[in-house]
């Protein structure tokens, strides 16, 4: 599962679109990279994944930034179809059992997997845009090698991670308590940290 960081000057326009819908996240999607079952394409598929996401989408933090601005396409769904579709759809999932898991906030068997970043000159860091949870190897895109990271210079605060312990420190459970749940409580109700 991958989250986009809202930041109103930054590098990534998935972030500042994301500073539109929120102060603390925004959720990209569950993206998978094998085959889940053999199953065929059913024709009514996406309106199923249409009427599931459409009632989810404010819940999670999930916002289409399919258009030019962030208010083209509105908030929901053109994006998270796509999604479903390429990840979802196409690789054997049935709509409700791939919501199911884009929204298993657990944090068994997640840890991070995806960071992309920017060097800021000015400040001295890597600031991170997106970061990705789930399974394999630590892909660090952007950045400066040797450089602090920071997550979310926002109203709450600057969160520093070193290089060499961001696998440690940056947990699924620690990003779910400080980010995800500071704007969407149920989540942490829900599935509470540790578990």
């Amino acid at each position: 599962m991958t989250f986009t960081l809202p930041q109103v000057k930054s590098f990534s326009d998935l972030s500042q679109n994301c500073a539109f819908y929120s102060k603390r996240y925004c959720y990209l999607g569950l993206y998978l990279n094998a085959k889940q079952y053999d199953r065929p394409l059913k024709a009514d598929d996406l309106e199923k994944f249409l009427q599931l996401i459409n009632s989810l989408h404010v819940s999670i933090n999930w916002f289409s930034f399919a258009g030019k601005t962030p208010f083209e396409k509105g908030p929901c769904c053109e994006n998270q179809l796509a999604t479903y579709i390429e990840n979802g759809q196409l690789l054997g999932l049935e709509p409700n059992v791939y919501l199911a898991r884009a929204v298993n906030f657990t944090g068994q068997d997640k840890k991070v997997n995806l960071i992309r970043s920017k060097f800021s000159k000015r400040l001295c860091v890597n600031i991170i845009s997106e970061v990705g949870f789930g399974s394999g190897p630590l892909r660090i895109n952007g950045g400066l090698r040797g450089a602090v990271f920071i997550l979310n210079p926002n109203d709450k605060g600057i969160y520093f991670f070193s290089r060499r312990y961001i696998v440690d420190q940056l947990t699924f459970d620690w990003f779910k308590l400080n980010i995800m749940c500071e704007e969407q409580t149920w989540i942490c109700s829900m599935y509470p940290p540790g578990v």
